[in-house]
């Protein structure tokens, strides 16, 4: 049989899908293809005293850990970790040639790195190790190592030659950070030794190393020691006491720098559950942890060691720090009014702050940079300049350099104080947006105390495109305006409550709400702080902008619900029409690369069937597995992934086996929460053992998610119990 030529085309356009200029949406969809300019502009706050812009554009680093520079030199010595290794490696970059290479790959994962002070003339390089990786944890100890540089050209390492200085078991909290003091001692940090709340509870014991900033002499060495313990150091003699000891009670100390001007250490402190802190070191000093988190009692039936407790330095609520990284001492005019301060910051958030001491009290402590990075250290250049590491991909990771903010614009417009003011809204109190603003909605929303909410999304008509991923968040241009509308009550009694925005700008997401009033006309900026708030006799807490940064975090890539899992369902855009939203902002042209034509190839190669989908917890149609982890996915995941904001050791995106997730009978890290010893993060078949479930269902403090809700969300309660008491007690 003949085939003929135009049948075959007319089965071809039945299956092939047809150029976006021919599958034309509703008019009143369809104009959202253009993007809309907004009023949001610009930042309602004066601007922060600094910005950050990369020191070495052109030499990206993945996941940098720690970083100096060789003294003599201008070359860097730097450890980085390579996407998906478990070690990492010692590598040394010249700024002058734009070249690297690799000295060590130790099967140890390297923390801290530092030099002797004579460096040019012994070549010792110090570092602080925990390891080997490649064995089972309990066989891992935290080691301070001296390598020798050779004196030559090629300056090359010979791990045969290394010499272990000190060593305590620890798999979890290592301390490791080294610094050197005027007085030519070496100071070393150490963590409680556990990945918890201090398990084995070292935290205010004395004779161990654990736990501590120990002192040593390793210029003069003991006869067959690596090391010799000064003897003005402040527990020399007392006995049951490690030598060594300078100070005790410290969790996870992360950073330690020596201060020229006030001849002191400060020590940068990972926090448990709220706080996170950092020290001037002071001889002889206890600091509480396990028995204290920085300024608040947090085991109080522990013993608590012979000194009284010191109180942190600086301390800051988990609102705006969740793992704060220790930082340097400003020691140039280069950041107008920071000569002498200590500048540090933290992992999660990107915030970095500057707190002055005169040696006896603070002077004062203040926010000086928001940023997106994933600070894991600071330094100063040989040029003066603060230096800030950045944990993350090739694109963004490597050095950043601290620098002045540039002044505001005079000619800049206002910031909207009022939500009438975006340029959103064709009618406030209606809740009616522009032309051009996409409503949306995802299919698990946050629990908000029963408030129901609306969104929509406003690209910016400069460059109305989004890069689309099949898992996380979405990326998308400056300019973008997410926004979602909180309202509580149903029909005629049904009233605004909130309207918060997520905004990009200069590369970074900033986060704003607004007050509705009393009369639903319009809503008011809320003050940066946040406030607290009574609707309807009800309380409400109108977060600070830091908090809501805290989950729209780096690690969720900053947009939560504009994610393919929670997008891949159908919408009703009014007038008849209703379709998946991922087909439609295909259908827009919305899916293709920054700079690209419209028209251009998308970046969603497959269709919605095939995409990533969550589903409901009450959608009985879904077996209940699927519907808890979709669950967690939602309310959970942001923080508790890899490099999230959560502290507990564990992976709730709904795609990872449950395996890989860290959950099923895992020891709980912070603690059993009055459940007993046999509490376990979930424990199959036995709820009431279970900690993740007794987070959920709580109302106070031991509540997960911490914020956004006062109340248990009855919608993951129920799945989450009947999960559980499904679950096989063995993988």
């Amino acid at each position: 049989m003949k085939s003929h030529p135009v049948l075959i085309a007319c089965l071809l356009l039945l299956v092939l899908p047809l150029p976006a200029e021919e599958t034309l949406l509703p008019r009143h969809v369809q104009v959202a293809a253009a993007g809309v300019a907004t009023r949001v502009v610009g930042s309602p706050e004066p601007p922060p005293l600094c910005t950050v812009e990369k020191a070495y554009p052109d030499f990206p680093i993945e996941r940098l850990i720690t970083f100096r520079f060789e003294p003599g030199t201008g070359r860097i010595f730097y450890v980085d970790q390579i996407q998906g290794a478990k070690n990492t490696r010692l590598r040394r970059f010249d700024p002058a040639t734009g070249l690297a290479n690799t000295l060590l790959e130790p099967d140890e994962f390297i923390y801290g790195l530092e030099f002797h002070p004579r460096y040019q003339e012994n070549g010792w390089l110090y570092l602080g190790t925990n390891g080997p990786v490649s064995a089972e944890r309990d066989q891992h100890r935290a080691l301070i190592l001296r390598e020798t540089v050779s004196r030559d050209a090629g300056g090359t390492i010979d791990p045969a030659q290394a010499l272990e200085i000190v060593t305590w078991p620890s798999y979890g909290h290592n301390g490791t950070a080294i610094a050197f003091g005027s007085d030519g001692m070496m100071y070393v940090t150490s963590g409680d030794g556990t990945s918890d709340s201090d398990t084995d509870v070292n935290g205010q014991r004395l004779d161990v190393l654990m736990a501590k900033v120990l002192r040593l002499d390793v210029d003069h060495p003991s006869p067959g020691k690596p090391y010799a313990v000064p003897p003005d150091n402040p527990f020399v003699g007392k006995p049951g006491v490690r030598p060594e000891t300078y100070a005790y009670g410290l969790r996870n100390p992360w950073r330690a720098t020596w201060d020229p001007y006030l001849n002191r250490l400060w020590v940068g402190q990972n926090g448990q559950d709220r706080l996170e802190q950092a020290y001037l070191i002071t001889a002889g000093a206890n600091y509480g942890w396990s028995v204290y988190e920085g300024s608040r009692v947090f085991y109080p039936e522990r013993k608590l060691g012979p000194n009284p407790v010191s109180p942190p330095t600086v301390e800051h609520g988990h609102h705006e720090a969740r793992s704060l990284t220790g930082g340097v001492v400003c020691t140039s005019d280069n950041l107008p009014g920071l000569k002498g301060a200590y500048i540090y910051g933290d992992y999660t958030t990107g915030k970095i702050w500057a707190a002055k001491h005169d040696g006896n009290r603070l002077l004062w402590d203040r926010e000086i940079a928001d940023t997106s990075l994933g600070i894991t250290d600071f330094q100063m250049d040989p040029q003066g300049n603060v230096l800030v590491a950045n944990y993350q991909g090739t694109a963004d990771g490597g050095i950043h350099r601290l620098i002045p903010s540039p002044a505001p614009d005079p000619g800049a417009p206002d910031f909207p104080r009022r939500l009438s003011e975006t340029g959103i809204f064709e009618d406030v109190a209606s809740q009616q947006v522009k032309p051009g603003v996409l409503p949306y909605e995802v299919i698990l929303p946050q629990w908000a105390d029963g408030a129901s909410e609306q969104c929509w999304l406003a690209l910016p008509s400069s460059e109305p495109t989004i890069g689309f991923t099949p898992r996380r968040g979405w990326n998308f241009p400056d300019g973008t305006v997410a926004l979602q509308t909180l309202a509580l009550g149903e029909g005629a009694d049904r009233r605004p409550v909130e309207t918060r925005l997520l905004v990009r700008q200069a590369g970074e997401w900033s986060a704003y709400s607004y007050a509705w009033n009393d009369t639903g006309t319009d809503a008011d900026l809320v003050p940066s702080a946040g406030r607290d708030g009574t609707i309807g006799g009800r309380p409400w807490r109108f977060e600070s902008r830091a908090s809501c940064m805290v989950c729209h975090s780096r690690a969720a890539n900053f947009v939560l619900g504009l994610q393919t899992c929670q997008m891949n369902r159908t919408h009703d855009y009014g007038e008849g029409f209703a379709a998946n939203q991922l087909d439609v902002m295909n259908r827009l042209g919305w899916f293709r690369k920054p700079g690209s034509a419209p028209g251009a190839a998308s970046l969603m190669t497959k269709p919605p069937s095939e995409q990533d989908r969550l589903v409901e917890p009450v959608d009985e149609r879904a077996d209940i597995p699927s519907r808890a982890r979709s669950y967690l996915h939602a309310a959970c995941s942001h923080c508790h992934v890899e490099s999230g904001g959560g502290n507990a050791q564990m992976d709730l995106r709904h795609f990872v086996e449950l395996e890989k997730s860290g959950i099923r009978n895992a020891v709980p890290v912070h603690g059993p929460l009055q459940l007993g010893p046999d509490a376990r993060i979930v424990a199959p078949n036995d709820p009431a053992r279970s900690v993740l479930f007794h987070r959920v269902i709580s109302g106070g403090p031991e509540r997960m998610p911490p914020q956004g809700a006062t109340t248990p969300d009855p919608r993951g309660t129920g799945v989450l119990m009947r999960w559980i008491m499904e679950l096989a007690r063995e993988p």
